[in-house]
């Protein structure tokens, strides 16, 4: 399994019209390693996994089923046992599950969802998840070099940064619960 990485210094460096010294560069790529981590683990984890991969989920006795990863391409469901018609059944959006007319059954690990997992490029990530974390990562690197932010360290960002760019920004916060669902945030 790997994670693409979704923002580079250079499109960093183009979009805040900055040229970084070796040092900032440096320091640059590891508040971009920290907040696609943080968006990894608190939002959507986009680990690419090969085709033909299986998931088990538990049952919540609704019709939404959010998988806290990116399905790239859905093979297969099985709800209790039973294989469920992806067409006919189902819509199936990335980094979720709904079923058009029924509830999944509840219950432990009784959900298998097969398909191929994430994105191996930042090429073949959504448009709009890609330009969120760019955004995140402008705004960190914007408080960074302003010696009156208090909330991002020398080490990277501090997660409360991160949470309260989230509810303050719209965009970010839009495109957020998109990909986590509301019963993450």
């Amino acid at each position: 399994m790997s994670r693409a990485a979704l923002v580079t210094a250079a499109e960093l460096s183009s979009l805040s019209r900055r040229t970084f010294s070796a040092a900032e560069l440096t320091t640059l790529a590891g508040l971009i390693t920290q907040v696609e981590a943080f968006v990894a683990a608190y939002c959507l984890d986009w680990e690419s996994e090969a085709a033909g991969t299986r998931h088990d989920y538990d049952g919540n006795g609704t019709a939404w089923l959010y998988l806290g990863r990116y399905l790239a391409t859905c093979t297969a469901v099985a709800d209790d046992g039973s294989a469920l018609d992806l067409t006919n059944d189902l819509l199936v959006r990335g980094h979720y599950i709904r079923y058009k007319d029924a509830t999944f059954g509840e219950g432990e690990e009784n959900i298998q969802v097969t398909g191929t997992w994430g994105w191996a490029a930042a090429a073949n990530a959504p448009e709009d998840f890609k330009l969120m974390v760019r955004h995140i990562c402008m705004e960190a690197l914007t408080a960074y070099f302003d010696k009156e932010e208090q909330s991002v360290s020398l080490g990277g960002v501090s997660q409360q940064f991160i949470l309260g760019l989230i509810t303050r920004d719209s965009m970010i916060r839009t495109t957020w619960l998109k990909y986590a669902g509301p019963f993450v945030y």
